[in-house]
């Protein structure tokens, strides 16, 4: 019976070959094989949720180094490690991504791919520094959240064109917009992967997401161990996403269902931003001993507008 569980668990996610969807965690309740979280978030028992382990910087912490970032790459073996980079100033993210580089080189500990994160304007910035970043199998998108979806599939659009279809590109903090829905299931490839707060935040928030993009309230108990029934429900949420760019969803529904006011009002919900300025939030009873991997439990509901 639970192999059967996990089996049409994996099923859902595996034909969904168009994009990664990795989810911005902090809960390691609920097995999900694609995780993002933030350096020093990381903790024993969420790298074990998981087969693949992105590991962010926080680009609204000044203080965050690229040693940092190597030091967690190295103890949790991370699969993808972003280098430390600063919203908005590509050509200061591109030296902080020199400096990463140098020392990676002697960093014989730390194995995962180095994804170098490009700033506004995209495009325009990798025309100008094309021959560097030929070297890179992998690019990330950042500073997208304040762009419209027209936009942001517009900018990744140009990037793609620049790149060409056999570098992986990954996109911090797009949402699940309509017209991102229909970028990824109609231009191939489009984005390879992207990172989604949005189901464990929901739930956090006390509710749950459904087919329209709109969040419904849905509160759970409050008491010792519930973070054990929030993550069942944010795993749901994480299949629905993969469900709806797979092959399988009914294409005239999604277009009745996924009209563009209601997945703007879930985007504004859960704040599903830049990844980098999200992580400043402290999920307070949901972060574990990071010895022990043990959450404390907690009768004190929290929302999203607390952590404002």
């Amino acid at each position: 019976m639970f192999e059967r569980d996990a089996l049409e668990k994996q099923k859902v996610i595996a034909k969904n070959t168009r994009v990664t969807i990795f989810s911005v965690s902090s809960w390691s309740h609920y097995g999900y094989p694609y995780r993002l979280a933030h350096v020093g978030k990381v903790f024993p028992k969420l790298r074990e949720s998981c087969y693949e382990l992105m590991i962010d910087s926080d680009v609204s912490d000044p203080s965050v180094t690229n040693d940092d970032i190597l030091a967690d790459a190295a103890k949790y073996h991370a699969d993808y490690i972003f280098p430390k980079d600063y919203a908005g100033k590509p050509e200061e993210t591109l030296a902080s991504l020199e400096n990463f580089l140098s020392q990676y080189e002697s960093h014989t500990d730390v194995h995962g791919k180095v994804v170098p994160v490009i700033q506004p304007d995209h495009a325009r910035h990798l025309k100008a520094h094309k021959g560097f970043y030929d070297q890179f199998s992998h690019l990330a998108l950042g500073g997208l959240h304040g762009f419209t979806p027209e936009e942001q599939v517009a900018i990744i659009n140009d990037v793609r064109d620049v790149i060409g279809p056999h570098k992986h590109l990954h996109a911090f903090g797009v949402g699940t917009s309509l017209k991102l829905i229909r970028a990824i299931r109609n231009r191939d490839p489009f984005v390879d992967s992207l990172d989604c707060a949005t189901a464990e935040k929901a739930v956090f928030n006390g509710g749950v997401v459904d087919r329209r993009g709109k969040q419904q309230p849905f509160d759970l108990p409050n008491g010792d161990g519930v973070s054990a029934i929030r993550g069942q429900f944010a795993s749901s949420i994480l299949l629905m996403l993969n469900y709806l760019v797979g092959p399988d969803v009914n294409t005239e529904t999604l277009e009745q269902d996924y009209e563009e006011s209601d997945l703007k009002t879930v985007q504004e919900m859960v704040t599903d931003t830049d990844v980098r300025s999200r992580h400043d939030i402290e999920w307070e009873d949901e972060f574990t001993d990071t010895d022990t991997g043990e959450t404390p439990g907690s009768s004190e509901r929290t929302t999203l507008a607390s952590y404002a």
